[in-house]
């Protein structure tokens, strides 16, 4: 990380279920931008959350998610021309949408120009949902400082706001090294380790400024 970039700090940063955070500290003459987080996955996992209509069979096994929430604690924009926004300290609390759908937590001022990389630290993950129709609720510590190249990059200007989205792909997070379901109903230390190792691989960041959730480099 570069030393003596310029620094943009976001305070008040805790965003519950889908409601976006007002109180942030701007920079005069810059330009907003906003982050956004999206669940990929395919439609045979995400479904409506009362209850899930679309399960997937994993090793066996029917799986449907009803709810997610990311806990963060840190994130950081770096870039070109020494740009970088970081906020640290404060606990983000992202309800991830599993319908399709788009949610936008944070919206800020920012030093324009190009941003490559994200930065954020994943504290812990909690799901919800069935698990051959048995009900689950699980916890997993993650403790993770990711790193994602953002591709394309976001392009800020003093024009234009801009949108980063981050794409979570949730499609693999209960499989097992052997190709099986991870057990939601009785997670072992093991499988709480497994899923979040899949959890840490499962982000993906790029500009998305209609917010549809998906690159349009794809």
């Amino acid at each position: 990380m570069n030393k003596g970039v310029h620094k943009l700090g976001i305070i008040a940063l805790t965003a519950l279920a889908l409601a976006a955070c007002d109180d942030q500290l701007g920079v005069n003459g810059g330009a907003q931008a906003s982050l956004s987080f999206a669940a990929t996955g395919g439609s045979t996992l995400l479904g409506d959350p009362t209850p899930p209509q679309n399960p997937v069979t994993v090793g066996g096994h029917v799986i449907a998610v009803s709810r997610v929430e990311l806990r963060l604690s840190e994130l950081e924009l770096e870039g070109e021309d020494s740009a970088e926004v970081e906020t640290k300290g404060s606990q983000i609390l992202v309800a991830l949408p599993v319908n399709g759908s788009v949610v936008t937590p944070i919206t800020t001022q920012v030093i324009p120009g190009t941003y490559t990389e994200l930065e954020m630290k994943v504290n812990t993950v909690r799901v919800q949902g069935t698990y051959d129709g048995q009900p689950f609720d699980v916890t997993v510590t993650v403790n993770e400082d990711l790193e994602t190249d953002i591709r394309p990059p976001l392009v800020v200007t003093e024009t234009s706001p801009a949108n980063l989205t981050v794409a979570v792909d949730i499609s693999n997070w209960f499989r097992a090294s052997d190709g099986g379901a991870i057990d939601l109903l009785n997670l072992s230390a093991a499988g709480s380790s497994r899923l979040a190792s899949n959890i840490k691989i499962s982000f993906d960041a790029f500009e998305d400024d209609d917010r549809s959730g998906s690159s349009h480099d794809d």
